[in-house]
């Protein structure tokens, strides 16, 4: 395949006339860089993933931790004296946008001026903004602060409809994954444990804001009851300092900060690709596409993002985009790479998932624990690192999360959507021929019979046991007070902090700065990320070996009618489709609408 590619991109090569620096627009004259004080700027918008490994050679991949990098340069920049922050349609979680806050804010500790333009901020987009002195917002923009809200959808009577039955076992009082399957409504244990993770995020982001605004929370309150405010209102309350266009901004700055010369500089400490100057050069680079180089010299932390829902196995490949879920095999390869590191002084686990396959998350816990006794293991938890996802987590030496993450759901179910009635209404008979008193347990056309059930709970109430037992060890508590925490009940990461459940409230660089002291590291580390980046090659083995595989043949009759039903019926039902004989440790976390 490199062959036949270089032959054809040589051939066009050939009959490329155009001279490369014209048509790239490069000038050949290199520009002197004048030393001066600088005013930093840099855009905040859309979605910021904690990694990204997709292939990109032209275009600069966006990422959370590209995003603190910028500011963390800003503030070591002896000639930064000021950063604006454009905020734009800002997508996040509460608990990154909260990070996002304290980093800003660490700025003005630091000296420098701080500015955000808003033009229409939604909540998250508002907490982060939040972090900055000074806080301006268009003429004709809005400030949405409708409070928090969790919406879930339950499907039975859809299901009812199409034939669908769930049938599903459970351990644990608040273990209420299945939920949506079995009922037409929200159950009182999930409407108690909802309402209280609600009231406690709601506290924090009162707190955070009128913290940050300098400002009385009963104020914060009566803002977010009205919702939506224009920017009148919202300055009226101290919310922002002030109403002006952007093309106003520089002349607010220069009257601020009194040095000359001062340059606005665009895209602060935003890293360009290259541009190729001619065929040639482009060529090279889709050949090459190298990895960052691993320093065998210099002490290492390895920082291992772990985000998307635990499955048991490979990743599939066959896409250039980044595939997210944490498969236990692809994860298994990642630590076992990790642990060959020469000088490696310390592990860090983001994790950003609610779970998923026990056995994959066992699988998983049981390597870290392996690494645990030759590298101290620290885990950042960021918006979720519930049920699989905590499981992961719980051995950490360190275990940080964000205030505002939802973890804890200790608890596992298990169980199947059966589509026999679904073949019946289309005119599909299904007949069978079993050897085995229950050979016939997971099959998706039938539902549970009293035997089958009872051997489902039976290893069930084991993974649970399990589960409880490790936990109770990873956090240095009786095996008591464990299970009173547990039962599928999820927490805040300010609630887990006071009941146990994790050791410290911080952000991921607070983790990596732990890691340092914790480890005895001074001057300069060098931070190895995983997954690392593709290169071209790899990413089109990927594709190439991706041809469409049949689908074992229950699996595949389900996914073909689960295509046929509602949009959201079919999201709900994914999760489920992976591998029908699996045991789940997985909280579907609720939608809580952040606007």
């Amino acid at each position: 395949m490199k062959q036949a590619l270089c032959s054809f991109l040589m051939a066009v090569a050939m009959t490329w006339a155009l001279p490369a620096q014209a048509f790239w627009g490069i000038s050949s004259k290199k520009k002197v860089e004048v030393k001066s004080h600088k005013v930093a700027v840099i855009k905040i918008y859309g979605a910021y993933p904690d990694y990204d490994d997709s292939v990109s050679f032209f275009a600069e991949k966006k990422t959370y931790a590209k995003l603190l990098r910028r500011i963390k340069r800003a503030k070591n920049d002896s000639y930064v004296k000021a950063v604006v922050f454009r905020f734009g349609g800002v997508s996040m979680g509460l608990a990154k946008a909260s990070e996002l806050r304290k980093a800003i804010a660490g700025l003005g500790a630091a000296g420098k001026k701080t500015y955000a333009t808003l033009d229409t901020a939604s909540t998250p987009g508002y907490i982060a903004a939040s972090g900055c002195q000074k806080l301006i917002m268009s003429p004709g923009g809005m400030l949405f602060l409708p409070g928090l809200r969790s919406e879930m959808l339950y499907f039975k009577k859809m299901m009812d409809r199409f034939g669908l039955v769930g049938d599903f076992v459970t351990v644990g009082d608040f273990k209420t994954a299945p939920e949506p399957y079995l009922r037409e409504s929200m159950s009182e244990s999930q409407r108690k444990q909802v309402t209280a993770l609600l009231t406690d995020l709601y506290g924090q982001m009162v707190e955070t804001i009128a913290k940050s605004r300098k400002i009385k929370q009963e104020v914060v309150k009566k803002a977010i009851d009205q919702a939506l405010l224009t920017p009148q209102q919202a300055k009226k309350m101290g919310l922002i300092d002030s109403i002006a266009y952007l093309s106003s901004l520089r002349d607010t700055v220069n009257k601020d900060i009194n040095v000359r010369p001062l340059k606005f500089v665009k895209n602060y400490a935003k890293r360009k690709k290259k541009k190729p100057t001619s065929l040639w050069s482009m060529m090279s680079m889709i050949w090459s596409s190298k990895k960052p180089k691993v320093k065998n010299t210099k002490p290492k932390i390895a920082v291992i993002y772990a985000s998307g829902s635990i499955m048991y196995g490979s990743k599939p490949s066959g896409t250039f985009s980044n595939n997210k879920g944490i498969y236990s095999s692809n994860m298994l390869k990642t630590l076992n790479k990790v642990a060959k590191l020469k000088n490696l002084k310390a592990i860090v686990l983001r994790v950003n998932s609610p779970g998923g396959s026990a056995l994959a998350s066992d699988l998983i816990w049981k390597r870290l624990e392996q690494l645990k006794k030759k590298y101290p293991l620290f885990v950042s938890m960021g918006n979720v690192a519930a049920s699989g996802g905590y499981y992961i987590s719980m051995g950490a030496d360190l275990l940080v999360a964000e205030p505002s993450t939802i973890t804890g759901s200790i608890g596992v179910f298990g169980g199947k959507v059966v589509f026999g009635k679904t073949l019946n209404k289309l005119g599909v008979n299904v007949q069978s021929v079993s050897i085995g008193k229950n050979s016939g347990i997971f099959s998706p056309f039938k539902t549970f019979n009293k035997t089958e059930r009872a051997i489902l709970q039976k290893m069930l109430n084991e993974v649970y046991v399990d589960f409880v037992t490790k936990g109770a060890k990873g956090r240095k508590m009786t095996y008591k007070k464990m299970v009173a925490l547990a039962g599928g009940r999820v927490w805040t990461g300010r609630q887990a902090k006071k009941n146990g459940l994790v050791d410290k409230l911080g952000s991921l660089q607070d983790t990596i700065q732990w890691a340092k002291k914790r480890t005895g590291l001074k001057g300069k580390v060098q931070l190895i990320t995983y997954p690392r980046p593709k290169g071209f090659f790899e990413a089109l083995r990927g594709i190439s070996s991706a041809q469409d595989k049949a689908l074992p043949y229950a699996k595949g009759a389900l996914w073909k009618v689960a295509m046929q039903l509602h949009p959201h019926l079919r999201q709900a039902l994914l999760p489920l489709m992976h591998d029908k004989k699996q045991i789940l440790m997985w909280t579907p976390v609720p939608r809580i609408v952040l606007k």
